[in-house]
């Protein structure tokens, strides 16, 4: 079979399959209401419930709702938005992301979605907090440092990238190792690093 650099891919993608995200915004002007009275009422079901809808496209079922580019590139949008409405990064995480995460594992545990797509949309939300990272305002630093990570065998870090996120913004110097650290790796890192606190990430 054929191999293909990176260059041929994006020229394949940007002659044949390119689209934009398109606003986040719905075209419903009572739908439209309703996430504007949410963020400025700060209603965290209601931005909650939008989230969901964004993520399985639950009023679309024609086959552009399931398209995960526009779709993680929607998330992204949305998270930015709820940031730029001054909702804190704590709130985002527990208040919205955490509980769309619980109603995808419930969903699952019902046998309503497949594993695969429970993967996919906690990997479209990690990749849009990576994203919403980069727009955050951060506070001086504290002189305080961190290391967050999961152990050997754990590999859920979304939660703990929510974590690494948010001492980041409060001006903490966050060391990551990531997931599936070893034991042996963890106290040589602490030993190595010597952080202020050190936070683990176990499902």
């Amino acid at each position: 079979h054929r191999k293909f650099i990176l260059k041929d891919v994006m020229e394949f993608s940007e002659k044949y399959s390119y689209r934009g995200a398109g606003g986040i915004m719905p075209e419903n002007k009572e739908e439209r209401k309703k996430l504007e009275f949410a963020l400025s009422a700060k209603d965290y079901n209601l931005l909650k419930e939008y989230l969901i809808n964004v993520l399985y496209k639950i009023e679309n079922h024609d086959k552009g709702a399931h398209d995960y580019g526009l779709v993680s590139a929607k998330v992204s949008i949305f998270l930015n938005l709820l940031y730029s409405n001054n909702i804190p990064i704590e709130e985002i995480f527990d208040s919205i992301i955490q509980p769309v995460l619980e109603q995808t594992g419930t969903m699952w545990e019902k046998g309503e979605i497949g594993i695969e797509q429970e993967h996919i949309v906690t990997n479209i939300i990690e990749d849009s907090i990576v994203k919403l990272q980069e727009n955050i305002s951060k506070k001086p630093q504290r002189g305080l440092s961190v290391l967050c990570g999961c152990f050997e065998g754990e590999f859920h870090e979304l939660g703990i990238k929510c974590v690494k996120t948010l001492l980041d913004a409060h001006g903490w110097n966050v060391y990551y190792p990531g997931a599936n650290l070893p034991v042996n790796s963890f106290k040589s890192a602490i030993k190595y690093f010597s952080p202020d606190l050190v936070c683990i990430s176990v499902v």
